[in-house]
């Protein structure tokens, strides 16, 4: 009998040990039907022909976390694993197409009706920049020129390629700045009797490029002289991602909309004042489209910081990296310091130095091409396109309602079209040298002005800029870190992901002086007729 209670005992034992197994069953069983009924409620439909999938191992939600862990650095970790040219990502409510190959990404450069940046355009506008529903509603008239070429958003883009193309306006533009640049690197020099001045590298920079970039924009009555408003755009620029991504921004990014609001009322009231018509041809051509189009004056404010935007957001970090990179690459500096100084114009008799910034575009090569490596060095950030029809690109189907993402730092890390030194800085990557026979890239693979019919209208504008910020900061000083340390590059993990060019993370000092033989020298920037500028890219045609 007690045999019996035993053997009894195991069989309940069993028993039980079964059902809790059939009910562990039965609840993952449910798990995954549940998994598969939200993977196909939540997740866009996939079809064969589309390009192939970037398998996640979370269901659902699994390239969100990776976008949360990686920001914009989650496409270059998938195409690390994948080495695809383009691959599709499923992420609940949106697909996204991610094209790595630069011969895919010409032909969707050529293909502006099929991919097209105007939806973009009216959600940033909308969400960013907090244009009104009136507003919105305007700009998304015609949005995708699909009964011809008219509507606010087309006569932005015709608007801002006209007043910044090489010429008459881009001439005003350029000297105003040329003179700007001038007069801050003569307030950089060290005090009387000092033998160099302390900079934050970093914010030394932002001022020079913001009061310099905005007089030549806005004019005498540069609403950016104000060092509140100044601030107020750079609270705002912090939370652009956040106002584009968060369900909430009204409190995730309270702080960066108050600040927006700030500035945006000050450029309403810029323009509601006529100061405009003593600005450049710029700010008087994005009155004009804006007036055409009915676009209410508050509303002319609100788009306006998004011209901000375009203007000032990558230029500063690229003239940040490019000065910083002049002088911590070994040997670089006094390469591209003999081509500037060839370029000089010295009156002894006069005590007076005279660069001509179109002379040093054309006459500087390896000057010119650092400014371009240190551009697709730094890249960051990804160009967007919309899908606005089905169409056929590389053998796959691309379809409509879909996002293209082109990531930067994939296509300005691939070998196949840069080479095995793809990942390092060569300050010499674009300098011509028929002897030797060397091949210079194609532009293809160079996305730092984007391309296609949103080619950067002001990249004429930005190069000079730059060029007249870094050829003139290397003719008049010499830098070096406080306490003559080694050369450091600052980490960028927290860049913003809103821009293309990455940020530093900290601030470096730097002592200037002034450079041996010209202290009593004055100085003057100049540049001759814009349309006598080489081209920034191999593709530009100055007519």
């Amino acid at each position: 009998m007690e045999h019996l209670d035993v053997v009894t005992e195991k069989l309940k034992s069993l028993k039980t040990t079964a059902e809790n197994l059939n009910g562990f069953t039965l609840a993952a069983l449910g798990v995954t039907i549940l998994l598969v009924a939200i993977n196909k409620w939540l997740l866009p439909s996939y079809d064969g022909r589309e390009p192939p999938l970037a398998p996640t191992s979370i269901p659902v939600f699994g390239h969100v976390f990776g976008f949360m862990r990686n920001s914009f650095g989650y496409y270059e970790k998938l195409n690390k694993k994948l080495k695809l040219p383009i691959f599709t990502i499923c992420m609940p409510g949106r697909k996204i197409y991610v094209v790595t190959k630069p011969e895919l990404i010409s032909k969707i450069d050529k293909q502006n009706k099929a991919f097209s940046f105007a939806p973009i355009i009216s959600e940033f506008s909308s969400v960013t920049c907090g244009t009104s529903k009136e507003a919105t509603e305007i700009l998304n008239q015609n949005l995708l020129g699909e009964h011809g070429n008219w509507g606010l958003c087309e006569d932005m883009v015709v608007g801002m390629r006209e007043s910044l193309k090489p010429g008459e306006n881009l001439d005003i533009m350029n000297r105003t700045m040329a003179t700007e640049v001038c007069r801050l690197l003569e307030d950089t020099k060290p005090e009387a009797g000092k033998e160099f001045r302390v900079i934050k590298l970093s914010s030394w920079v932002a001022e020079v490029v913001t009061m310099a970039t905005t007089n030549s924009v806005y004019g005498p009555m540069n609403p950016y002289k104000r060092q509140d408003i100044k601030d107020a755009f750079w609270e705002f620029e912090k939370g652009i991602m956040k106002m584009l991504v968060s369900p909430f921004p009204e409190i995730t990014a309270k702080d960066s909309i108050q600040a927006r609001d700030k500035v945006t009322k000050v450029l309403g009231d810029y323009f509601a004042n006529g100061y405009h018509e003593k600005g450049s041809g710029l700010a008087k051509a994005r009155f004009d489209y804006s007036v055409k189009n009915n676009v209410p004056l508050a509303d002319i404010g609100r788009f306006e910081i998004g011209g901000t935007i375009a203007i000032l957001v990558n230029t500063l970090p690229s003239c940040y990296w490019m000065l910083l990179l002049v002088h911590a690459v070994p040997g670089l500096l006094e390469d591209i310091r003999k081509e500037v100084d060839a370029a000089l114009v010295i009156d002894k008799e006069n005590n007076k130095v005279t660069i001509d910034i179109t002379t040093v575009k054309n006459n500087c090569p390896l000057l010119l091409s650092t400014f371009k490596e240190s551009l697709r060095y730094r890249a960051m950030g990804t160009a967007v396109r919309v899908v606005v029809q089905d169409t056929d690109l590389g053998g796959y189907l691309l379809k409509k309602g879909s996002m293209v993402q082109i990531p930067l730092p994939s296509i300005h890390s691939n070998q196949d079209h840069w080479g095995q030194s793809a990942t390092d800085f060569d300050p010499r990557r674009f300098v011509r040298d028929p002897k030797s026979g060397k091949k210079i890239p194609d532009d293809s693979g160079y996305r730092s002005f984007g391309g296609g019919k949103h080619l950067c209208p002001g990249r004429f504008f930005a190069t000079n800029e730059i060029l007249a910020v870094v050829g003139l900061f290397i003719s008049r000083y010499q830098m070096r870190p406080v306490g003559g340390g080694d050369w450091v590059l600052p980490t960028t993990a927290n860049s913003n992901p809103a821009t293309q060019i990455s940020q530093p993370d900290f601030e470096l000092d730097m002592e200037v002086r002034n450079r041996p033989g010209f202290e009593k020298f004055s100085w003057e920037v100049i540049l001759t007729k814009s349309n006598a500028v080489n081209a920034v890219l191999a593709g530009d045609r100055v007519d």
